[in-house]
């Protein structure tokens, strides 16, 4: 929210001078970054969930199964960006592309994991570890 006063801080001098200025300066587009990060993330992982949900539900035709995924997915999102908090560091291209890259990876692992639980056969007891190997 700074970066937005310190924009204006630059165009306000701009326009106090009496020639036409152009600044540049590559802080500028960082600022223009960090002003839209946050928003970026939060709907690329909205959208990203919803796919999720959708293809999951197309492919396992479980709902119960398929919220298992998404909750896999979500815990896994949860985790990650609480360790980020920890490790102090702050949201800013690199960090938001791993995050929605995340999602990837987990949903991946997380799907093959419930497929195998609904093609195994068996008691639920011994087809646990059927399914498990």
């Amino acid at each position: 929210m700074h970066f937005h006063f310190q924009r204006l801080i630059v165009l306000n001098f701009i326009s106090n001078v009496n020639c036409k200025a152009h600044s540049s300066m590559k802080v500028y587009a960082a600022w223009e970054t960090d002003e839209v990060i946050g928003y970026e993330l939060w709907r690329n992982l909205g959208l990203g969930i919803a796919c999720v949900f959708v293809i999951t539900i197309i492919l396992l035709a479980d709902i119960r199964i398929c919220f298992f995924v998404l909750a896999c997915v979500l815990l896994t999102l949860v985790d990650i960006v609480g360790v980020l908090h920890f490790w102090d560091i702050t949201i800013d291209t690199l960090s938001c592309i791993n995050i929605v890259l995340a999602i990837g990876l987990c949903v991946d692992y997380s799907a093959h994991v419930a497929h195998a639980f609904i093609v195994s056969r068996g008691d639920n007891y011994s087809s646990y570890f059927k399914k498990l190997k």
